[in-house]
């Protein structure tokens, strides 16, 4: 089998494991037969991914009691575990319309469906999944039908069924897969970012010095006060600082680690 390129592509999507549950003696349903990945799960198809994450939220609102985005964010990916935890809970909470503390009734499949797809957001970048996907594999964590959906209706006699190109699925042309969008979201690696804003900060102190310097030279008369060279230390530090953000920006390419809590076998 030809091997595709998979650079680009977050891990828990190519795992078919978008919620990023880390490997245990829990046997899921759907489990891949090959696990290669050291740390994380791999599932079947993305159908058995999303309800097992689902299920293991279940597990946190019914058995630990975890009814708020902070409670279960903090669960999820604790910040002892270099994650950004802050960053992750602000994100769920901007796309579920709900404060860190509000309590979410997980019982409700389209309140689990939208945490579901907030979580998938942070962890994978993006949600390259359509709200059919998610609502089935949601109700199938449930204890219903785990019965992975048709890929489309019903065929009707005498009408050509229509096509839709699968967004996964590798270039007839080229045999490359396309790689998912991405987008900027917190990781929990020390970025180039982060490096360069201090030490673009501190570049304002020469260029003052600098600056001043030239100033008492060829103004020998009004020579700079000590105010006038805290202003130009000041607008150089912001300056570069930006310049050096600016240049350095990161996108994350990877999901952060996640624990993972599977209390049921067979779950």
């Amino acid at each position: 089998m030809r091997a595709y390129p998979t650079k680009g592509i977050p891990r828990g999507v190519r795992n078919q494991n978008p919620l990023n549950l880390r490997k245990s003696a829990d046997k899921w349903q759907g489990l891949s037969p090959v696990q290669a990945d050291a740390e994380y799960l791999s599932f079947v198809d993305a159908h058995h991914g999303i309800r097992a994450g689902a299920r293991n939220l279940l597990t946190y609102y019914r058995k630990y009691k975890l009814s708020t985005v902070q409670g279960i964010v903090s669960r999820w990916a604790p910040p002892e575990d270099d994650n950004d935890t802050a960053a992750y809970v602000s994100s769920v909470c901007a796309s579920l319309g709900v404060a860190a503390e509000d309590g979410l009734d997980l019982e409700d499949p389209s309140v689990l469906a939208a945490l579901v797809t907030a979580m998938i957001r942070v962890e994978c970048g993006s949600v390259p999944y359509d709200n059919e996907t998610i609502r089935t594999a949601v109700a199938a964590a449930y204890g219903g039908s785990n019965r992975v959906p048709p890929a489309g209706p019903a065929p009707v006699p005498g009408v050509a069924p229509a096509t839709v190109a699968d967004p996964a699925a590798p270039d007839p042309g080229t045999g490359e897969r396309p790689v998912p969008p991405l987008v900027d979201q917190p990781t929990s690696e020390p970025t180039r970012k982060v490096k360069a804003i201090p030490l673009g900060g501190l570049a304002g102190v020469p260029v003052a010095w600098v600056i001043k310097a030239l100033w008492d030279r060829w103004l020998p008369e009004t020579p700079m006060d000590t105010e006038t060279a805290i202003f130009f230390a000041s607008l150089a530090s912001t300056g570069t600082a930006y310049l050096a953000a600016y240049l350095t920006r990161n996108r994350a390419t990877r999901p952060p680690p996640r624990p993972a809590y599977p209390d049921y076998p067979e779950y």
